[in-house]
């Protein structure tokens, strides 16, 4: 995040050739300046933080003799090459290359792609450091296509006490012949040219430095490359993931201001009716006050208080901007009633409101939920979906755009040009990260002049702190507390081999009276013979299986009107066994149903697992949940299996243990983007440009909360870093961002 002392140059040259800055760093030169270049590392700093994902020593090697303590697990070995053999002429053709240990055991690395070239790349002797997943064939350790393998040519490298870096590489880099030891010998020549001071220098406060004890910018990027010891190593990543989460929330921080002082003012709704509901005074007078009272359970404390939230924000009372508020809370634990009591605050003030949901299945689910607490009260609620007849979907415009309407109910149809409202106030989006910032925006874009408030749903909670970071436009509230008398939702894995043993459980539930889902999670055929879909489930289930059972299918290319009428015959009990997609995963309320089966359960990520069992265990009764891996994950000792498809198994069992190990939805959730990174779990349209080198937003939560305050303090007193202290700060971020109107509105 430091000034950059050397950006890439575009100038031509006479001779045709462009010239990189790093080319006349001693030990690169041009042709390898281009290749860093085309790979991303195209100044000095780019290289000082291209930090490494691991570290090697001697501390961390595994004997080849203790192998067998590490099945499937990745390891670091080092050996000698004791044979090379290339068998061209058998089917499949590999190369298998035999190394032993001090401990005299030995070790084959196993390659089937690129045998010819791997048998001309070690000899006998060669000293190799190994990196990959370990298995066994017919009782030999082996690794097949290891993750790193690299000639040890220094007796130095690997001593006691020395740390090897171990760098990521693309593709790039491996195309340009750079390798790990190369890359060392760049960043060597990096940290003793004279561009290093000014690459390397430090963009964070003094005072701040001092406050959480880190060590300079410096000193922290010679040892996150060659750490003189693990303390110090220690200090120089905490130095870094400080940095990373400083500059991260200092963003957010900046664009927060420049929003606020450019929004038009929001609607100052009148709050009364809302306090007086939460008060729940005996003789209610307002709508909002005689719906709560008619609500057939108690509010909970948790909601109770982001209603209060809600309420301050549709108040103004501490901003003028509109609301903009992100609701999230586990599955079940009563978003919908609370938006409900929101939107019934709009309507009391002479507004309209829109609650958008992702699938047409949701929406309905939610239009049902809110006319039947409604029922008995004046309020107009319509429903807005894909394939309405003509007529219908006429009568519906119209009387949104007169006004009569007070709630309107819908998918993505809502954000159509032909969608009018006479007077919008307030509009709620339900799982927020299926919309995407553009798809809120483009509803919001029609009140420009008197923009509504917004609240967004999400089931997918994770702790505050990182919500605001990855949710970073919205304010947060939390409903951390499920309603009263819900039992926990027994979860297992078994795998396909044992259930024979779960058909007969699901005949036992039927038998209760009670009702099952089964999960799928494609529905046409895959080229993958291990994925059933759910169509050929389907047929099994209700023609050899359970033929004397009643069996629904349920799936997203089924008409809306038929994938309606299945949804409704399962909720009225007309079904036993509802095999489906993940149409089910939001929104389906069946509190008979007490057993969720997923099949093929290492394809779904952990939000939707998560989702899919929350579909049970939503009455009184004790519900389960079945995760059913894919064959190809059961354990087999004697299998040639690659390092990185040994990798992809673990990570998939370990998406399976989570799901066993907890229903708490923040710590699922903690999981999930832990696993999958910010990008992928929040998608594209959300993600922004959180990328992290050292920093981790989840295991690093401690240092992002402090970063967040910390940037928050900042800001409060120095909005546009002008202070002497913040100018180095201030050029950094300017730096990083490209864009010098970031602080120029505060």
């Amino acid at each position: 995040m430091g000034k950059k002392a050397l950006t890439v140059k575009e100038e031509v040259k006479t001779s045709s050739e462009k010239e990189y800055p790093l080319q006349w760093i001693k030990g690169i030169g041009p042709k390898r300046a281009e290749a860093l270049a085309k790979a991303g590392l195209a100044s000095a700093e780019d290289i000082l933080m291209h930090f490494p994902r691991r570290y090697i020593d001697a501390r961390t090697l595994v004997a080849i003799a203790d192998l067998h303590d590490h099945l499937w697990r990745s390891v670091a070995v080092r050996g000698s090459v004791v044979e090379v053999k290339h068998h061209q002429y058998r089917r499949p053709h590999r190369t298998e290359i035999t190394i032993r240990d001090k401990s005299g055991s030995t070790l084959k690395m196993v390659y089937f792609a690129y045998a010819d070239y791997v048998a001309k790349q070690y000899e006998r002797d060669d000293d190799l450091l190994v990196i990959g997943y370990v298995g066994f064939f017919r009782g030999e350790a082996q690794i097949v296509h290891p993750e790193l393998v690299e000639k040890l040519t220094e007796g130095t490298e690997l001593s006691e006490g020395r740390m090897l870096p171990v760098y990521p590489m693309n593709e790039a880099l491996r195309s340009a012949g750079i390798n790990q030891t190369q890359l060392r010998k760049i960043l060597t020549h990096i940290l003793d040219s004279s561009e290093f001071a000014t690459a390397a220098e430090e963009n964070l406060p003094a005072s701040l430095l001092k406050e959480h004890h880190l060590i300079d910018r410096q000193r922290a990027a010679r040892e996150l490359h060659f750490p003189s010891s693990p303390e110090l190593l220690h200090q120089a990543r905490e130095r870094m993931k400080y940095e990373e989460l400083f500059f991260l929330q200092l963003r957010y921080g900046v664009e927060r201001l420049r929003r606020v002082a450019l929004a038009h003012p929001g609607i100052k709704f009148d709050i009364t009716p809302l306090t007086k509901a939460l008060e729940a005074s005996t003789e209610p007078e307002s709508l909002t006050e005689r719906v709560r009272a008619s609500l057939p359970f108690t509010l909970t404390k948790a909601q109770r208080q982001v209603l209060a939230e809600i309420a301050g924000d549709m108040a103004k009372i501490k901003s003028h901007i509109p609301m903009h508020r992100l609701l999230q809370g586990d599955v079940g634990s009563g978003k919908t009633v609370v938006a409900m009591l929101a939107m019934l605050v709009a309507v009391e003030n002479g507004y309209q409101c829109a609650l958008m949901a992702p699938t047409e299945v949701l929406a309905k689910q939610h239009f049902t939920t809110i006319t039947t607490l409604l029922k008995g009260h004046p309020v107009d609620v319509s429903l807005l979906i894909g394939g309405q007849a003509k007529k219908l979907r006429t009568e519906i415009l119209a009387d949104l755009r007169s006004g009569r309407t007070n709630i309107i109910v819908g998918t993505h149809a809502l954000i159509e040009d032909n969608v009018q409202f006479d007077k919008l106030g307030l509009v709620v989006a339900d799982e927020q990260h299926k919309f995407g910032v553009a798809q809120r925006k483009a509803l919001l874009d029609k009140y420009e002049k008197e923009p509504p408030d917004v609240l967004v749903m999400s089931a997918t909670p994770i702790p505050r702190t990182l919500a605001m970071t990855l949710y970073q436009d919205l304010d947060v509230s939390t409903i951390d507390e499920l309603p009263s008398g819900r039992k926990q939702i027994k979860t297992r894995t078994i795998f396909p081999k044992d259930q024979r043993a779960l058909f007969k459980e699901v005949r036992d539930v039927v038998g209760r009276g009670e009702q099952v889902y089964i999960v799928y999670p494609q529905l046409e055929k895959s080229a993958s013979a291990d994925v059933k879909t759910a169509v050929a489930a389907y047929e099994v289930f209700a023609e050899k299986i359970y033929p004397d059972l009643r069996v629904g299918l349920v799936h997203g290319k089924l008409p809306s009107d038929e994938k309606h009428e299945v949804m409704r015959k399962f909720r009225q009990h007309e079904l036993d066994i509802l095999v489906a997609t993940i149409v089910i995963e939001v929104g389906i309320d069946v509190p008979n149903a007490t057993m969720m089966i997923i099949a093929n359960a290492e394809r779904f990520g952990l939000a939707q697992l998560h989702q899919l069992r929350g579909r049970v265990g939503r009455g009184g009764k004790q519900s389960e949940c079945v995760l059913i891996p894919s064959a190809k994950l059961e354990p087999k000792e004697d299998a040639t299996v690659s390092s990185e498809d040994l990798a992809a198994r673990e990570v998939a069992l370990e998406k399976l243990r989570v799901m066993e190990s907890t229903t708490d939805g923040f710590e699922i959730s903690k999981a999930d983007l832990a696993m999958r990174g910010p990008g992928d779990f929040l998608g594209t349209q959300q993600s922004g440009s959180i990328k992290l080198m050292v920093a981790d937003i989840v295991a690093d939560e401690a240092i992002l909360q402090a970063a967040a305050e910390d940037v928050k303090t900042v800001l409060s007193k120095d909005p546009q870093l002008r202070n002497p202290e913040h100018m180095q700060t201030r050029q950094a971020f300017l730096q990083s961002t490209q864009e010098d109107s970031y602080l120029g509105v505060a």
